[in-house]
């Protein structure tokens, strides 16, 4: 068995963590800061959906999700992965 000694420090810093979480559930975490240019990468769209990447580009060629090509990178609007993020919620409901 093996004893280990936890200073007042490390308490102080463990009561900062445990007050932050404690924010977290009270006020909620804050949403996530749109970029500038209102576009977003592929990996963007990825965690805002949260789909796969394959999901990403089976959507783009099917045209649910339109893609905005800039110097060889794959852009999305924000604002229509906003739109087509209601839709499907909205849709989930509708059954």
């Amino acid at each position: 068995m093996q004893i280990e000694v936890v200073t007042k420090s490390d308490l102080d810093q463990l009561h900062r963590k445990i007050d932050n979480l404690a924010q977290l559930i009270t006020n909620g975490i804050p949403p996530a800061k749109e970029p500038a240019n209102g576009l977003l990468t592929r990996k963007e769209v990825q965690k805002k959906l949260r789909v796969s990447l394959t999901t990403i580009d089976k959507l783009t060629k099917q045209g649910l999700l339109k893609a905005t090509h800039i110097g060889g990178r794959v852009m999305f609007k924000a604002i229509d992965i906003e739109r087509n993020l209601e839709s499907l919620q909205n849709a989930k409901y509708r059954k």
